[in-house]
């Protein structure tokens, strides 16, 4: 499933409030908000994202890809790549709540990941930049393509080299 170029005040591609949707296989590219949340808003929502890419979205406020309010989605094999946001969060804002992202990247969006009164679990992933509270993070470019029709269910953002080759810990220094 595919939602793109669409305008909105906020959650230009999807607007989640109280509810917990189950989204995989998406591609979010080219929203834009008014406000917040570029290609999604969540509000009191608790989303499942899987497989799904994040490019090119942008917010005139904060979180050109997600912006979450008492929200804590939990995102697997999440791709965000281009996103944009003036006043933080390119990729995701969270205002409250524990979002939960593992095996994800966040690359060229700015301000990746911008958290007030937010906890969010990160776990082996690619964030440029960094994020120093995650486990097995990694702040090495993933080489990605453009955004195109891969043969897969979705236009996607595909690294260029494979993913099983990029390490998650850094190789161990030797000490003279």
């Amino acid at each position: 499933m595919i939602f793109s170029n669409n305008l909105a005040e906020l959650g230009a591609g999807i607007y989640n409030t109280d509810s917990s949707p189950t989204l995989t296989d998406v591609t979010l590219s080219g929203n834009m908000a008014h406000d917040s949340g570029g290609a999604i808003y969540n509000d009191n929502s608790n989303p499942t994202l899987t497989n799904v890419t994040l490019s090119g979205n942008s917010a005139a406020d904060f979180g050109g890809g997600i912006y979450n309010t008492g929200s804590s989605p939990t995102l697997t094999n999440v791709t965000f790549n281009g996103n944009s946001a003036p006043s933080g969060g390119g990729a995701m804002v969270s205002i409250t709540g524990s979002p939960i992202i593992q095996d994800s990247i966040f690359w060229n969006d700015g301000s990746e990941l911008y958290n007030v009164f937010a906890t969010p679990a990160v776990a082996d992933s690619i964030v440029s930049g960094g994020y120093p509270s995650g486990t097995h993070v990694i702040d090495a470019d993933p080489l990605l393509g453009a955004l195109a029709d891969n043969g897969g269910w979705v236009t996607e953002v595909p690294p260029l080299i494979p993913v099983d080759k990029i390490p998650l810990v850094p190789p161990p220094t030797s000490v003279a």
